[in-house]
This record gives C-alpha cells, structure tokens and sequence, in this order.
C-alpha cells in the first residue's frame, strides 16, 4: 500500500512539474524528478511503475498521437540507471531507502575522496557514513550519465518517431531552440536531434537528480519522525 502511495504520488509530482516546465516555457523537461526519487526511496520496481503511469498522464489530452508514448523509455532508463547507482554506491544511496531490503554486493567504503572538516558533514539522510563530497560526487556523476543517455534515448526516439512513424515531432520542445543552429552545420538528422538535447539535459539532470535526492532525504526524514504504524497515547 505505502509502495503504490508513494508511485502514485510521484506520478502527480512528475505531471505537475511537467507542467510547471511547460508554464515557464519548456526551459528544462523536468519529467522524471519524482521518478528518480521514487526509485531512491522505494527501489526500482516502485520507479519503473511511476515512469510509466508518469507517462500515461503525460499523454492524456497532451500526446497527438501514440508514438509519443516511446519516450516512456526514457522514463524507465532513469530508473534503472539510479537503480545500477544505487547498487554501486550503496554507502551514499542506502540511507534513503524507505523499505528495508536485501543489501547489494558492492564497495564496503564510501567514496574515498580528500575532503577538509567544513566538507565532513553529512546529508540528513545519510546515516551510513557518506560525507557530503562523496554524495556530491556521485550524483554528479549520476547526473552526467544520465545527461549523455538521455539526449541518445530521446534523440533516436524522435528520430524514429519523425522517419519510421513519419509524424513529425512538434517544435515545442526544449530542444528545438537549439536544432535552428545545428541545422546550419549540415548534420545528419540523429546527430542534430542527440546534440540539440545535450544543452537542455546538462542542466536537467543536473536539477532533476539533486532535487530527487533532496526529496527523497525529507521522505526519509518524515518517515524516521513519523514511523507508520506508531501508536500515540
């Protein structure tokens, strides 16, 4: 039950944000801030499930036409890519897991990195010995990767949306500010479409991902002062 709240509530925050996005004029996607928390917090199966019901409210009354469902793909890559970091770097991801589970096999020390006093603190959330630079670090990585697969992904979506499909996608997209410039480069139309979402992703992944594990460390805070199933007196 707590697992189905908390997609469906991350559903609700991914359409409002990408709506919010819309409303300040598509600067940045926004579309899978609460799919990469709800896969911090819940484990992947919890953020696979909100990627695609996100997707699902996306195209209600919003999606011309059923090929636009595909980008549901890079909902779902979000969430196994924030999975496979989790299980890689446990020590800055464990402590904000809202179910307990199986630990992963992986690095028994948190990132070694040289840090000065002022940088020893650590996140809310984390209470299984990360710093706060090893946290930074990793989610920027995180954020970096998720950058270059998410400009790939959407690319050659739009690509076989706008070739195999041949429905061209609309210009009211983040992206499309850039492809004016590129289009005058001579690229072919994969590189044009990859390259133009590169700009756009660099920043949001970047708000997407710190964001997400800022969500996901209140969560983790709400939920260790207001346990569920506490009895008052």
């Amino acid at each position: 039950m707590v697992t189905a709240i908390l997609c469906l509530a991350g559903t609700a925050g991914n359409y409002g944000l990408w709506r919010f996005a819309d409303f300040l004029g598509q600067g940045l996607y926004l579309d899978t801030v609460l799919t990469i928390s709800v896969t911090f917090s819940g484990g992947l199966a919890a953020g696979l499930l909100t990627a695609v019901l996100s997707q699902a409210a996306y195209g209600i009354g919003f999606y011309p036409f059923w090929g636009y469902y595909l980008f549901a793909i890079c909902g779902a890559a979000s969430a196994l890519v924030t999975a496979f970091f989790m299980r890689h770097f446990p020590r800055e991801c464990s402590g904000l897991r809202l179910f307990s589970g199986a630990p992963a096999p992986a690095r028994e020390t948190p990132l070694q990195v040289e840090e000065s006093p002022l940088l020893a603190t650590k996140f809310p959330a984390q209470t299984s010995g990360a710093s706060f630079l090893s946290v930074v670090i990793m989610l920027s990585i995180l954020s970096l990767f998720m950058c270059i697969l998410m400009s790939v992904l959407g690319g050659l979506i739009a690509v076989f949306i706008d070739q195999a499909l041949q429905s061209p996608i609309s210009d009211a997209h983040p992206e499309t500010y850039f492809k004016v410039g590129l289009l005058r480069q001579g690229l072919s139309l994969p590189a044009m479409e990859i390259l133009a979402r590169l700009p756009v992703n660099i920043v949001d992944r970047f708000v997407s991902v710190f964001g997400a594990y800022g969500i996901s460390a209140l969560l983790k805070r709400a939920a260790q002062l207001f346990p569920v199933g506490r009895r008052g007196k």
